[in-house]
């Protein structure tokens, strides 16, 4: 019964608008645990130019790729070079912790000027 369902649920929600391939999305959480937010950002934000991170902060790193690079301050788009990334007013930044991020960007020798944005307010 339960397999039926959801071969009728996705046949139903295929001819709907993917988000995901839209020229704008956005991924929001109300959750600090695992729900998956990696996997959906692995996947789809090659394909954006602007990744931004509006909350959170040192206590809640942001794995990203296969490679499992925790940031917790740098919006994940930091890793794609074509990506300009956003760091909103609602992100805790300890100087120190950011600092250190970007060092660890400069050993893989991730440019991330010109690309890295911080919010003053």
């Amino acid at each position: 019964m339960i397999r039926i369902l959801k071969r009728e649920f996705t046949a139903l929600l295929s001819d709907r608008i993917n988000g995901m391939d839209a020229k704008c999305c956005a991924l929001l959480s109300a959750q600090y645990g695992n729900e998956g937010k990696k996997k959906l950002i692995n996947k789809y934000l090659p394909k954006y130019d602007v990744c931004g991170k509006f909350n959170n902060g040192l206590h809640f790193p942001n794995r990203v790729k296969e490679d499992d690079f925790a940031f917790n301050i740098l919006p994940a788009g930091v890793l794609y070079y074509h990506c300009m990334c956003l760091i909103g007013n609602g992100v805790i930044i300890n100087p120190p912790a950011l600092l250190e991020e970007l060092k660890k960007l400069e050993g893989m020798h991730i440019s991330f000027k010109d690309r890295l944005l911080i919010s003053h307010g």
